[in-house]
């Protein structure tokens, strides 16, 4: 019997209830993909509605399909787990079910890892749109317009300085990476399954970047991300049910400090991006019946870094020192950078976040958009 030939890539799509529409073009942009020796592992993550009918009739209709199901949603974390540990192949990506793998992505990835003699790690592009709105955000994911990106591309990684730039000018989402399963099995980088649903991919992303020997970055748009308010419209809900999802990504993030003796660039860019960038951009979303209580959570945290990790970390004593020992007034000052305008007396309210311009109308958010991005039109060519 002749032996097995082993897929090239194994994509790993978690499943939660997209929509129905949205998880066809997901699903129709991976079996169309040009290079056919693939693995798809589909994890149906308890989801209802038309979805499990969908993923059972795609299943029998192509037998490169890998099919699980949790009859209790387990979060995402826990699905992309089963995934890698499901996969055959010596690569693996993650695909959001409402996403869209362009057709030739495949291929371009394999070309990489075939010509950059197998690296832990190849990070591509991505093109980001609004479906609801149908605006397009012409956007790098990857900053191309930086210089220090610009660099890199074509060549294999090696050092810290470089990977903190990575760090600091890529998105910290994993769909824009291509993933050597033995590096992630080696390390036991499997994604933290506290974060049940909210950051998940931001503490899997640095630590894998941390964690390859060698990567490689690719200028190559092989992606379309549907972009939306997300997770961050349930942070303003008084029963956000990912309120501690920051303050356990801090958490993790210094116990990875802890555990390791990492160069002072990877450091330096995990303090501010990872932990700091995080704490301060959520606390805004939050209602302010829930600060007290996210500052109490947060105090106890920093309060527990053990000695030598601050003394290794300048900005993230410098965090402590404000954190730990200032009171909630201070705390809460330093937390909300967001810029605000309000209109009609304060009925209509404009707050600027990360970018994005949000309106509330009675408390209410109501619209949520990059407001330079509006008139821009959806690209025509998605291969």
């Amino acid at each position: 019997m002749p032996n097995q030939v082993l897929p090239e890539i194994s994509i790993i799509v978690p499943v939660y209830n997209p929509p129905e529409k949205y998880l066809r073009e997901c699903l129709d942009s991976l079996i169309g993909q040009s290079l056919k020796n693939i693995e798809i592992i589909l994890i149906d993550n308890a989801s209802i509605g038309g979805c499990p009918q969908i993923l059972r009739e795609y299943a029998a209709r192509d037998n490169r399909i890998k099919l699980f199901r949790f009859e209790e949603n387990q979060g995402v974390s826990a699905a992309i787990n089963q995934g890698i540990k499901a996969a055959t192949a010596d690569y693996f990506q993650i695909v959001d079910s409402d996403d869209i793998l362009k057709k030739n992505a495949g291929k371009k990835l394999m070309q990489a890892v075939r010509k950059y003699k197998q690296p832990d790690i190849v990070i591509f592009d991505g093109d980001s749109i609004f479906p609801d709105y149908r605006g397009y955000v012409p956007k790098s994911r990857l900053r191309k317009d930086h210089e220090s990106i610009q660099n890199l591309f074509g060549q294999i990684i090696t050092g810290s300085k470089e990977r903190s730039i990575i760090l600091q000018y890529t998105t910290a989402q994993y769909w824009n990476k291509l993933y050597r399963r033995q590096m992630i099995i080696d390390n036991g980088n499997f994604l933290c399954e506290k974060l049940f649903a909210a950051f998940p991919d931001v503490l899997f992303s640095f630590k894998s970047v941390c964690y390859a020997a060698r990567l490689v970055i690719i200028p190559d748009s092989l992606y379309v991300y549907k972009e939306s308010i997300g997770l961050s419209s349930k942070f303003s809900h008084p029963d956000c049910p990912y309120f501690d999802a920051p303050l356990i990504l801090a958490d993790e993030f210094i116990k990875f400090l802890t555990q390791h003796q990492l160069p002072g660039e990877l450091r330096k860019v995990i303090v501010s991006q990872g932990i700091i960038f995080h704490i301060k951009q959520f606390f805004a979303e939050y209602p302010c019946s829930r600060h007290r209580e996210y500052v109490k959570k947060l105090k106890k945290i920093m309060r527990q870094i053990p000695l030598p990790v601050l003394e290794t970390n300048p900005k993230l004593t410098k965090f402590y020192n404000q954190t730990a020992t200032k009171n909630f007034y201070y705390i809460k000052k330093m937390l909300l950078t967001t810029s605000q305008k309000k209109f009609l007396g304060g009925l209509i309210r404009k707050k600027n976040i990360a970018g994005f311009a949000c309106y509330y109308f009675l408390g209410i958010r109501f619209f949520k958009l990059r407001e330079k991005h509006r008139k821009n039109k959806p690209p025509t060519n998605q291969t």
